[in-house]
């Protein structure tokens, strides 16, 4: 079985609606760095409403410690102390 890692998306999008930039961090599970890449794209597809070309993803890197995560599900979720259910 493969490991998950956490990885830690950094970038801006630019909202053409309203024309503005936002910055955006996520921090998320996924198995290889593209697929961190995608999730981001759908989630802020999703939510905001951005079209993929206008997504800028300047940085991506994968968290070694789990305490250094700063969304609280994810820590949980990484830690030895996570339940899984079947």
């Amino acid at each position: 079985m493969t490991d998950m890692k956490i990885f830690r998306v950094i970038g801006t999008y630019r909202d053409v609606r309203n024309g503005f930039t936002q910055a955006f961090k996520f921090e998320l599970r996924a198995l290889k760095e593209k697929e961190a890449k995608e999730k981001v794209c759908s989630e802020l597809g999703s939510k905001h409403r951005i079209s993929r070309r206008f997504i800028n993803i300047e940085r991506v890197e994968v968290v070694g410690d789990p305490s250094e995560v700063e969304n609280s599900m994810i820590q949980y979720f990484a830690s030895e102390n996570a339940k899984i259910i079947r």
